[in-house]
């Protein structure tokens, strides 16, 4: 295999593909575990760190269904082959984010701890790639969604979702190495961490049922332009596209009021509209009276007629 690699070209028509190469072994990876974990051997004895054959094969792992014995061997491989980490980052983040919200043949939770090892050292990989991708976004969400850190960051609170259920009434909050991960990315500088802050503000309602006292401590203020105007922009384009609750809106109104003067400059046309749209649903459906509270008032003094209309 690693003869006809070397000597397959991606620009001939006439003789062996590399693409169709590269695909077959992403192929039979999924079908047969066995004959993937000898290819990893083979590859890593002869020091053979091609890009895609290493991308085909983490992505066949990825569509496997993998026993709990074989996920810790996938896993395992992927901690210690640091030679590759750069070149999979993508792949990898996409298997650790599907693999443990499948419906069956997932990782298992007594392979959390050693998934969250790898998830961190492919978090340095997003990170140190921040160069290459950095810059500003017309739709955060859409942009973090489609992102290595965002599948990660989607991971980590897929894996806090199934430590909850595991929990039930025994649950008390959030625990306390996950928290200082998530910590690191609210107040990161880093456009991974950007990224991971909109995932975050994006399921704002599922991490309040989390930990109430550590989201209003540490995810709304990232709601709060006097706290950093960027970090607000980019919390906003996440949370717009979830929603408020009853018990999250003594918390959030501030935030909105904060926002009514930025709505135009800073937000886009669709965000704008989802804004008025959250306004909208508070005035009908919460137990806060929006003439009583005075934020109405606030808010239409504030605005453009677009975003009058929008309301």
């Amino acid at each position: 295999l690693l003869q006809e690699l070397a000597a397959a070209k991606s620009d001939e028509f006439i003789g062996p593909s590399r693409e169709g190469l590269v695909r077959g072994v992403s192929e039979a990876v999924t079908r047969q575990y066995g004959w993937s974990v000898g290819l990893v051997r083979a590859l890593k004895e002869k020091q053979f760190w091609e890009p895609d054959i290493w991308k085909a094969i983490v992505s066949g792992w990825r569509h496997a269904d993998l026993t709990d014995e074989q996920w810790v061997e996938v896993l395992t491989i992927l901690l210690e082959t640091t030679q590759i980490r750069s070149s999979v980052t993508y792949e990898v983040c996409k298997l650790l984010e599907s693999g443990v919200g499948k419906p069956s043949h997932a990782i298992p939770t007594s392979s959390f701890a050693l998934s969250i090892r790898v998830g961190e050292k492919f978090w340095d990989s997003c990170v140190s790639t921040d160069e290459v991708r950095r810059g500003a976004a017309e739709d955060w969400l859409q942009t973090a969604i489609n992102d290595p850190a965002g599948d990660l960051l989607t991971f980590w609170l897929r894996v806090l979702s199934r430590l909850k259920g595991g929990a039930g009434e025994d649950w008390t909050g959030i625990p306390q190495q996950y928290k200082q991960f998530l910590n690191s990315v609210l107040d990161g500088s880093s456009y991974g961490a950007g990224i991971g802050r909109v995932l975050i503000a994006s399921q704002l309602h599922f991490v309040f049922s989390l930990d109430q006292e550590w989201t209003i401590q540490s995810v709304l203020p990232s709601l709060r332009f006097s706290e950093d105007h960027t970090r607000a922009v980019q919390a906003w384009h996440g949370f717009l596209w979830s929603t408020w609750t009853e018990d999250l809106l003594p918390h959030l109104m501030p935030c909105y009021e904060e926002a009514f003067p930025k709505l135009h400059s800073e937000f886009g046309k669709e965000q704008r509209k989802q804004f008025c749209a959250h306004l909208a649903g508070i005035a009908c459906h919460s137990s806060i009276n929006p003439i009583e509270n005075g934020w109405l008032n606030k808010f239409l003094l504030s605005v453009t007629v677009e975003e009058r209309t929008f309301w």
